[in-house]
């Protein structure tokens, strides 16, 4: 009885983990685009944009009596330059966060339209998935505070002043590609707007940028 008890014992053993046996270790889900090792971009990463700028400013002293009040209304609208730089993480292939530093100025006569923002940079690679260049064509996002006034020649303010919300978006590509993926150059095109109560502020810019990758 006992030898039949544990050879009973010991079938039901085997039958309750001989599944397990068979099926061995689950294997990996298939590997996509969306989950494959970097090829493109990873780690830390640091970028700085710059090129011309297309400007227009208008608006008011930052004083209560001055706003909306036409003796007091400024505009300044003209070409320039600027540009931006941020430092973050490459998280993906096809998607960097970042932090950073922009702005620009422009002149038309005796006044300058002058200023910068305070943002948060977002980069995306939506047609990653298709291979090959496709690759290396980006849009990014910022999003931020910062300030801007128009100035005479002297520095004597205008308009404009105190905080202002600071919004834009643009397209780049990645069109040369040097140490082994790290550092990237290539042509960039942006719209970018900047506005409070007393001053608003449109500027599009057409230039070059250069991005270190950490990684891959």
């Amino acid at each position: 009885m006992r030898l039949a008890a544990s050879l009973l014992a010991a079938g039901a053993i085997a039958f309750s983990t001989s599944p397990v046996r068979a099926q061995g270790t689950p294997s990996e889900a298939p590997q996509t685009w969306e989950n494959a090792p970097a090829t493109r971009r990873s780690g830390f990463t640091f970028g700085l944009a710059g090129g011309l700028l297309m400007g227009s400013s208008r608006g008011y002293p930052n004083r209560l009596e001055a706003i909306d009040k036409e003796d007091y209304y400024a505009d300044v609208a003209s070409v320039g330059s600027g540009g931006e730089l941020w430092f973050g993480g490459a998280l993906t292939d096809f998607f960097v966060f970042g932090i950073g530093l922009g702005g620009g100025s422009w002149k038309n006569g005796k006044l300058q339209s002058t200023g910068g923002a305070f943002v948060f940079h977002l980069e995306a690679f939506p047609l990653f998935a298709l291979g090959g260049r496709w690759r290396d064509l980006g849009l990014f996002a910022d999003f931020g505070t910062g300030s801007r006034q128009i100035v005479y020649e002297n520095g004597v303010n205008r308009a404009g002043g105190g905080g202002m919300s600071a919004a834009g978006v643009g397209v780049f590509w990645e069109t040369w590609r040097f140490f082994g993926n790290h550092v990237t150059t290539g042509p960039f095109a942006s719209y970018s707007y900047m506005g409070n109560n007393t001053l608003s502020n449109d500027m599009v810019a057409l230039g070059f940028r250069t991005v270190f990758y950490g990684g891959p």
